[in-house]
């Protein structure tokens, strides 16, 4: 009788799991739920990155616009800049919920193709051929600022010249090509 209840003892109940399969169940289902959450998490983030420089994009393209209404000789920062004018350095816009930076430079270009340098003679009177207008949108996402820029140049009305008096330039051929 003792042989039989031994022989009992040792036959495997098979209708459960042991604790061996349910803790490999468990890793996997929380390997499955952590990599589900940081995809999930990933794509809400990029979202609102693409949407933030969505909104940078379009205030950048508004400054723009605005410095392109105004008159050459009024392209310019307050302070902090090459060129003074009417617009201000830097400023915050609340868009969206967001605040943005939003950081205007205007500098002279001096271009060499112009024919025109320190060089030639006559020297060149106006050594400032245009401006250009760099717009630089900042916002803060976490630790690293996220920035998206935009530049531009404005040429003043008219053509670089040394002579006064206008504009035509006449070139006469005769029938040799002379």
């Amino acid at each position: 009788m003792e042989e039989k209840s031994l022989l009992k003892a040792n036959t495997r109940n098979t209708n459960g799991f042991t604790l061996i399969e349910a803790l490999i169940f468990l890793f996997i289902f929380i390997l499955a739920v952590t990599t589900f959450y940081q995809a999930v998490d990933m794509i809400v983030l990029s979202i609102i990155d693409s949407r933030n420089r969505t909104l940078a994009t379009a205030l950048a393209n508004e400054k723009i616009e605005t410095i392109r209404n105004l008159e050459y000789n009024k392209i310019g920062t307050i302070d902090r800049s090459e060129v003074e004018g009417e617009l201000p350095y830097e400023e915050n816009i609340m868009r969206s919920g967001r605040n943005f930076t939003v950081i205007t430079y205007i500098g002279y270009v001096r271009d060499e193709f112009d024919g025109i340098d320190e060089s030639s003679h006559p020297a060149d009177e106006r050594p400032f051929d245009y401006k250009k207008a760099t717009i630089k949108v900042e916002w803060e996402r976490g630790n690293p600022v996220k920035a998206v820029t935009l530049v531009s140049t404005f040429v003043p009305p008219g053509i670089e010249d040394v002579y006064e008096g206008g504009i035509l330039s006449i070139n006469v051929l005769d029938n040799t090509g002379k």
